[in-house]
């Protein structure tokens, strides 16, 4: 159910695209989050910690109707989150190789969100510090290939099923109605050498 979210694309028939919605809905709304394992979390979240790969990165409506996906139907990415509170974040369209924005709307566009921001760029990447507030990672950005991220926070509602975490970026209003980014990763397993042992951190 939930490798499905690999293969959308803009043109799945009716019947899949629901299929879709209904795999977020059930990865954000049934997830295990933070508050869920208050006992055992510091600020850090071990549960977050390790290294992952995106799955998918998609834009709904407040009804989960698909509105867009601004990394491409393949999208490529990785976010690594230490044990020590930091954190790393890189994705890209691997379809798109210049800066060249693929919705017209979003063309010399001023805003800085996770959306826009992909829209205009085939990459996106920033570093720096993270800690956990309730539902919510919050990242505080050090480096980034946004200049207007650097030494501001990046904040995400999270939910954790099993080993696949999905994160909601800020909504944001654009005139028509409410814009919800998703992103959804999956948790990449210890890296192993040739002869199988796994690889000192």
């Amino acid at each position: 159910m939930w490798r499905g979210l690999r293969t959308v694309d803009l043109g799945l028939a009716s019947q899949q695209s629901k299929l879709i919605q209904h795999q977020w809905r059930f990865a954000f709304m049934s997830g295990v989050t933070s508050s869920d394992f208050s006992d055992h979390l510091d600020t850090h979240g071990p549960l977050l910690v390790g290294a992952w790969k995106l799955v998918s990165f998609i834009v709904t409506d407040r009804n989960g109707i698909i509105l867009s996906m601004p990394m491409g139907t393949q999208p490529s990415g990785l976010v690594i989150y230490a044990a020590d509170g930091h954190m790393s974040a890189h994705l890209r369209d691997p379809q798109r190789r210049t800066s060249s924005a693929s919705v017209s709307e979003f063309m010399n566009s001023s805003q800085v969100d996770a959306e826009s921001i992909a829209m205009n760029h085939p990459y996106i990447g920033y570093c720096g510090t993270y800690c956990l507030e309730d539902d919510q990672v919050i990242h505080h950005v050090q480096v980034a290939s946004v200049p207007e991220w650097i030494g501001g926070n990046q904040v995400r509602n999270f939910a954790l099923r099993e080993n696949v975490l999905t994160l909601c970026c800020p909504a944001k209003w654009d005139g028509s109605g409410i814009r919800l980014p998703y992103l959804t990763w999956e948790r990449i397993r210890p890296a192993e050498s040739p002869a199988g042992a796994t690889v000192a951190p």
